[in-house]
């Protein structure tokens, strides 16, 4: 199942793979990354991507939670990835989901994990404070795009309020209910988005009026609602 999904990723010069409970994207070169990966987020110039479902073991959670970055690093560093970007999650990468089609002469692709047994609806009251280095075991969703379209810095953060706005929709339909105040959840508290620039044809725009933004959105809530499925059964 898991490999029938892998297959649909439509771009030779990406290897795509999963090790270990580890998916691993390797790029042919470094390409412009936007990311808020616990390892290296932010705008970053990176050749790999690592999604790591983490141990079930309570002692490999005290490890993690020391300094999840560093962790994640030596994670990386020990499957060859070169400048990765990297998020972790409970899920099981035999979950992920593949959504791809078509967009003028390139191809938009989304690989996600999803988990909502954190599920909040955005301004929900916490009584979680900044601490840099602190993971929490739980459901999360984490979706990674790649696409052969050159996004500025601008389309960039076009693609993280798409993907976002689609979170919120797939959830919406799904009547996924926050664990906090029982209100519509918009998503969950450890959730990632990786957006990965490609080399081809540029766009400036990829907001909900573009077509690019179109299909972004449906890929979105549909790949969510696919991987929801697969992980809750």
């Amino acid at each position: 199942m898991m490999e029938a999904e892998l297959r649909k990723i439509p771009f030779p010069e990406i290897l795509v793979s999963v090790e270990k409970n580890n998916l691993l994207v390797r790029l042919p070169k470094k390409q412009t990354i936007l990311s808020n990966a616990t390892l290296n987020g932010g705008i970053f110039l990176g050749q790999g991507i690592l999604n790591h479902g983490a141990s079930d073991c309570p002692e490999d959670y005290e490890e993690i939670t020391e300094n999840p970055a560093e962790y994640l690093a030596s994670l990386a560093s020990s499957l060859v990835l070169d400048s990765p970007v990297a998020t972790m999650t409970a899920v099981a990468m035999k979950d992920l989901v593949v959504e791809q089609e078509s967009y003028m002469d390139g191809t938009i692709c989304l690989v996600i994990t999803g988990g909502v047994t954190n599920a909040v609806r955005v301004g929900d009251p916490t009584q979680w404070k900044e601490r840099e280095g602190i993971f929490q075991k739980l459901g999360t969703i984490n979706v990674i795009l790649l696409t052969d379209i050159s996004l500025t810095a601008r389309s960039l953060v076009d693609c993280v309020q798409v993907i976002t706005e689609g979170k919120g929709a797939a959830l919406q339909d799904l009547g996924v209910k926050s664990t906090v105040s029982s209100r519509v959840a918009t998503g969950t508290g450890t959730d990632t988005i990786i957006v990965v620039s490609g080399q081809g044809t540029a766009i400036t725009y990829g907001g909900t009026h573009s077509l690019f933004g179109e299909i972004l959105g449906r890929l979105t809530v549909q790949g969510i609602k696919r991987a929801l499925a697969k992980s809750q059964t």
